[in-house]
């Protein structure tokens, strides 16, 4: 039992101990549920796997008859804790039995709440259950207990803490501003020294009261109609969600195979290796950095998640109000800010998918199945026609308590979309992306020394940025006025990021994730953007802007090959997005190429795909000069006319796609659709 004292109470908490009967029976990583059982669901005695090892259910048995029924008395109060051990182990044993349904782990409470409990009044027959995010349930505990034994309900979830709040009657927490007598207020402190995990106080974290100023990020729950189609719904959820950065999304179906089971079943030889982070703040000059290495050593799924549970346990975090996850926030940047040397491990860019291929899991086998979404015809990403990790094709994120992703903006600015499969929760912190220069500005002048950067201004701060191990408090972000928003993910939950949206986050505890990024065609200007701007670094593309932007393009005017299955109003803006962003492209080649021709450079049809510039790394799909002579290697045609002289002495050529006809006139149509872009 963890007893945390705050201003709203002592609560009494079992998190520890629920975590530790998960791990000792290898239901750490199963997802959560808000509802005590599935209404209407039948298990069948014949259904499903037999139960691989009896002696788990022995020793979950053994660990109900020992914790049946406790009782508690603070300050010469009684409060019946009728089987909060009881009520766990009940729902685990009843379900479990000699067979095991892996449609999913277990389904159990994620919080416990008596809410204004009489003193000395017996609660065994009438307790109210309150649940996390409901209100009110009228009954009994008992019920859902006997409900669960008849019903043999299929199993789904794990435990993220059980816990009471002691109040009066009144509904006041029991602290020193209500207590009646200074004795109660001395034996309530006594008995919380006395505990096995004491909760720091509230003073602890006086620092922090910026935490409470960042608003929550919008969160949406699409009906299995809109669920339908992910793309076209992202596309109608954008004009809002986007303003905030990042977005929450809470599907109406759930994945019925627990990622521990597609990774260690259908994934054979499963194995994984961690980056270890430094947990502490940089000062972020030349003598004091921070960057992430690997570790060398490749884990299991299972090898991990003891490990990271052990280091869970060691670290004795305690609950300091009913809300853990506020608590953990603040223990996070607390820890991290006072600096101590220490680390954590994180699976991070971790080839595979735990979206399970059985054909009866339902999220699995939708189109929000990570593995299949840029594949799908509205993503701009389905023409890239190669496997891109990460960018085409989902990695993993298995992370331990206060592993953390570091400030970063994705690549090319493009979409991401973030499933968590099972374990502790996310915190989330998202910038808006028509906030990002600003945010970069502050980075630059309020976290780096000017000493570390190798480019001025906001460039400088993009450019280190992007190494991904920048950590720091969002309080900067706020006290400079650069609006942030925030997050908590728990399994079974999608978390967005939308163009040029900054973000960073943390781990609670043991989890797993999944995430790729996407594009719809409203992307392509943030795309030129991006573009723009890895040229000015010579920093090397991933994916082909022009290409992509082409190719699209062409597409317009084949109704044949064109998606016309979502908002019809939507279609219209990603159309318009591509028209515009397509004539200026073609305009600016035609304008590079009108300026160097001018100079008597001779040019040829080219049948290559996509070059890089040697210069500025610019992809070069539509055209490019270079000498015939030397191979010196391509130039895009963005240069001074000086530098696309070969240093050979001899004459370049420029080279031009055989279509760069084609894809003028299709400018020119465009242009006149839309009038003048």
């Amino acid at each position: 039992m963890e007893v945390a004292r705050s201003k709203a109470g002592i609560q009494l908490c079992q998190r520890k101990y629920a975590l530790y009967i998960l791990s000792e029976t290898g239901l750490l990583a199963t997802k959560p549920s808000p509802l005590p059982m599935e209404p209407n669901l039948k298990l069948q005695k014949d259904e499903g796997e037999l139960f691989h090892d009896p002696a788990l259910y022995r020793k979950l048995v053994e660990f109900e008859y020992k914790y049946e029924v406790g009782r508690l008395r603070i300050c010469g109060y009684c409060y019946e804790v009728y089987g909060l051990e009881g009520i766990l182990l009940h729902l685990i044993t009843s379900l479990i039995g000699q067979r095991l349904c892996f449609r999913g782990p277990v389904r159990v409470w994620k919080h416990i709440t008596l809410p204004n409990v009489q003193p000395g009044q017996d609660h065994n027959a009438n307790a109210v259950v309150a649940m996390k995010g409901l209100r009110q349930w009228g009954k009994p505990s008992e019920h859902y207990m006997k409900a669960y034994w008849d019903a043999a309900v299929d199993v789904k979830s794990k435990i993220t803490g059980l816990g009471i709040i002691i109040r009066d009657a009144e509904g006041r927490g029991t602290n020193s501003t209500n207590m009646e007598k200074q004795s109660q207020v001395k034996a309530a402190k006594a008995f919380t020294s006395r505990a096995a995990n004491v909760a720091i106080d509230e003073s602890h974290f006086a620092e922090l009261e910026w935490i409470d100023d960042i608003s929550k990020c919008p969160v949406y729950r699409p009906s299995k109609i809109e669920f339908g189609d992910p793309l076209t719904y992202l596309q109608n959820i954008a004009p809002e969600a986007s303003k905030y950065g990042i977005c929450k999304i809470i599907p109406p179906i759930d994945a019925s195979v627990p990622a521990s089971v597609v990774l260690m079943r259908e994934l054979r030889n499963f194995k994984f290796e961690t980056v270890v982070q430094p947990f502490r703040l940089a000062k972020w000059d030349v003598n004091d950095k921070i960057s992430f290495y690997r570790r060398g050593r490749q884990y299991t799924y299972r090898e991990f998640e003891k490990m990271a549970n052990k280091e869970y346990s060691a670290c004795q975090v305690s609950c300091s109000s009913c809300d853990c996850p506020a608590y953990m926030e603040k223990e996070f940047w607390h820890r991290l800010a006072r600096g101590k040397k220490e680390t954590v491990e994180y699976g991070v860019n971790v080839d595979g998918s735990a979206f399970s291929s059985d054909p009866r899991d339902q999220l699995g086998k939708s189109k929000w199945n990570l593995k299949n979404l840029s594949r799908l015809r509205k993503s701009v990403l389905r023409l890239v026609g190669r496997v891109i990790p990460g960018i085409t094709d989902p990695m993993l994120y298995i992370g331990m308590q206060f592993g953390m992703f570091a400030w970063h903006v994705e690549d090319h600015y493009l979409y991401s979309i973030n499933y968590h499969h099972s374990g502790a929760p996310k915190t989330w912190y998202g910038v808006p992306g028509q906030a990002a220069l600003q945010f970069e500005r502050v980075v630059h002048d309020h976290v780096y020394s000017r000493d570390i950067l190798s480019s001025n201004g906001e460039d400088g701060a993009f450019e280190l940025l992007s190494v991904k191990t920048t950590m720091f408090l969002p309080s900067i972000l706020l006290q400079h006025n650069v609006p942030v928003y925030k997050a908590m993910q728990v399994p079974g939950e999608f978390v967005i990021t939308f163009p040029r949206a900054y973000h960073a986050g943390f781990s609670h505890g043991f989890n797993c994730g999944e995430a790729v990024n996407f594009a719809t065609a409203d992307w392509f200007p943030m795309g030129e953007l991006a573009s723009q701007r890895y040229a000015l670094l010579k920093k090397t593309p991933i994916i082909s802007y022009e290409e992509l932007l082409c190719n699209e393009a062409m597409l317009l005017l084949m109704p044949s090959k064109q998606d016309n299955s979502g908002d019809p109003s939507t279609d219209v803006v990603s159309q318009r997005a591509v028209k515009i962003s397509f004539v200026r492209l073609i305009r600016q080649h035609k304008q590079a190429l009108h300026r160097i021709k001018a100079s008597s450079h001779a040019s040829t049809p080219h049948a290559q795909g996509t070059l890089l510039c040697g210069l500025c790394k610019r992809d070069c799909y539509l055209a490019y000069n270079m000498c015939n002579f030397c191979n010196s290697g391509p130039l895009c045609l963005f240069h001074e006319i000086d530098l696309l002289h070969c240093s050979c002495g001899h004459e370049s050529t420029i080279f031009l796609r055989p279509d760069i006809s084609v894809m003028e006139d299709a400018a020119k149509k465009f242009e006149q659709e839309e009038g003048k872009c």
